[in-house]
């Protein structure tokens, strides 16, 4: 099994990205459905046969997204 240092700045196969983030998950969703949803939000793209490649930016990406929606949620509203 690679390192979780491995894991995150590498490939990483469908089995190794559901070993790695299916407790994440609580095991509900299976191996294609783990990786469906990686793939959808972007934590892992396609480079080969069975070879994903982890997004090192996607925590990021999530963070930017969330602190958008909370200052987009602070805009003042005025109402004519």
């Amino acid at each position: 099994m690679k390192s979780l240092k491995d894991l995150q700045q590498g490939t990483v196969t469908k089995n190794e990205l559901f070993m790695w983030q299916a407790p994440a998950f609580n095991f509900e969703l299976g191996k294609d459905a783990l990786l469906k949803r990686a793939l959808k939000v972007g934590f892992v793209s396609k480079v080969g046969d069975d070879q994903y490649k982890v997004n090192p930016d996607y925590n990021s990406a999530i963070i930017a997204a969330a602190e958008k929606k909370v200052w987009e949620g602070l805009k003042p509203r005025y109402e004519a």
